[in-house]
């Protein structure tokens, strides 16, 4: 992992169980996804009766994973999904602020058809300026440091071989560009479905 942004250090000595594996989990369809409104870090109403019937099903499917923990943002539409995950596999629900969508600051509650580049930095195109900044927000810069904090905290201390995540777009594209050694620069920009299951091994990625 590069150390293209700085990360809190972590006491002790990193996990060194082979196959760790995070099943990484975007929130189900919330009332703002279907009203089409910028979400951001704004604690909007949760999820839509379709997206808790998919948070149901999520938690089927992911109880026949191994998975033994579920993490979450927490968010009310990330929480929506998690809790019922959380419940099948009978673990305790953890949230982490880092895995919190992108700070959208003024912008958040408005029409997402009014989020063009100049004030998100994505482009059609899938490359971004990283450096803008919403109005009271946060950079896509800001974003992918707080995301890579979270990914050394849990390769050093992982809360199971084998657990759920449960976050967000913003998130979940950070993370790619992250796995894949691009930067912030590099992320990509089309938007990644509610539900979406990612399972990553993080086995040879972890710190030496």
């Amino acid at each position: 992992m590069s150390d293209r942004h700085p990360t809190r250090a972590h006491a002790g000595r990193p996990n060194t169980t082979s196959g760790l594996v995070v099943w990484l989990v975007r929130h189900a369809e919330s009332v703002w996804n279907q009203a089409g409104l910028v979400q951001g870090q704004a604690d909007a109403p949760g999820l839509t009766p379709s997206g808790a019937a998919h948070a149901r099903a999520l938690a089927e499917f992911l109880a026949g994973t191994g998975a033994a923990a579920v993490v979450s943002s927490d968010l009310r539409r990330a929480v929506e999904t998690a809790r019922p995950i959380a419940a099948r596999l009978g673990a305790t629900l953890v949230t982490d602020r880092r895995l919190r969508e992108r700070n959208l600051g003024r912008l958040e509650g408005g029409p997402a058809s009014l989020l063009g580049p100049e004030l998100s930095g994505d482009t059609a195109t899938g490359q971004v300026d990283p450096d803008v900044r919403p109005a009271g927000g946060e950079t896509l810069r800001e974003l992918s440091a707080r995301v890579e904090d979270w990914l050394e905290a849990v390769r050093w201390s992982p809360p199971a071989p084998s657990f759920v995540a449960v976050t967000h777009d913003g998130v979940l594209r950070a993370l790619r560009a992250l796995l894949s050694g691009r930067p912030p620069e590099a992320m990509a920009a089309p938007s990644i479905p509610n539900g979406v299951v990612w399972r990553v091994e993080l086995g040879d990625a972890r710190p030496g």
